[in-house]
């Protein structure tokens, strides 16, 4: 029995196997190269996204910042406003600088009424006392301020204002919008200042009276003596 031997496969097939594989091989290095070339395109788009954001979060934060000192500068603004004086109180202050300092004048004989009473001039000079500070509608106001405020507007109300509790009551009670005159003395304490002014009214009454009392007797000794010399 005859056996038959594998034959050696030809050269042209063998041509044709080293063919098939170098044209992979190429189409492989192809696909990578694509692959590489894809991922680096890939890299730079995120690089160049990358410093985009970075960009775009500098500039929000240039911009926040910003944004927080106009907001600072508005806030300082609103503190500037809210202290700033109303029209009314401008128009106040512009009349009692056109009568000037020599409007407050003392107590003068005669009949004429004059333009300052001594219960008034003690009022407000009560209110200018530098240790008091005072609040109303909000806003916080310094001694000096007050007293030359009220007093411009006693100069626009002189002829309805013949005694303190007028005074009080029409002038120091409020201000011409409504609100409410509170003062706040050294040790903290607040209080509307209709009652201070009250309270410091009545004593002012009563260092008079009794200041009078004391006077009297003199006087009346001082008459005796004249008459006993005669």
């Amino acid at each position: 029995m005859t056996t038959l031997s594998p034959q050696p496969p030809s050269s042209t097939l063998r041509n044709v196997i080293q063919l098939l594989l170098i044209t992979l091989l190429c189409l492989l290095c192809y696909l990578v190269w694509r692959v590489a070339a894809a991922v680096a395109q890939i890299e730079h788009s995120v690089a160049v996204i990358s410093s985009e954001v970075e960009h775009v979060a500098a500039t929000a934060g240039k911009a926040a910042e910003q944004i927080d000192g106009l907001l600072a500068r508005t806030q300082h603004l609103e503190t500037m406003l809210s202290k700033a004086p109303s029209y009314k109180e401008i128009e106040v202050l512009a009349r009692e600088l056109m009568h000037g300092e020599d409007a407050v004048q003392p107590l003068e004989q005669g009949g004429v009424l004059p333009r300052l009473t001594d219960e008034i001039a003690f009022l407000l000079q009560t209110i200018g006392d530098s240790g008091l500070r005072y609040e109303y509608g909000g806003k916080q106001r310094g001694a000096s301020w007050v007293h030359v405020k009220l007093f411009g507007v006693y100069q626009l109300k002189q002829s309805e204002i013949v005694n303190g509790e007028q005074f009080i009551a029409n002038i120091a009670r409020s201000t011409m919008a409504g609100d409410i005159y509170y003062v706040i003395n050294k040790e903290g304490v607040k209080e509307p200042l209709e009652a201070f002014l009250t309270k410091a009214l009545e004593s002012y009454r009563s260092t008079k009276a009794a200041e009078s009392a004391v006077a009297k007797p003199g006087d009346g000794n001082a008459a005796k003596g004249d008459s006993l010399a005669r």
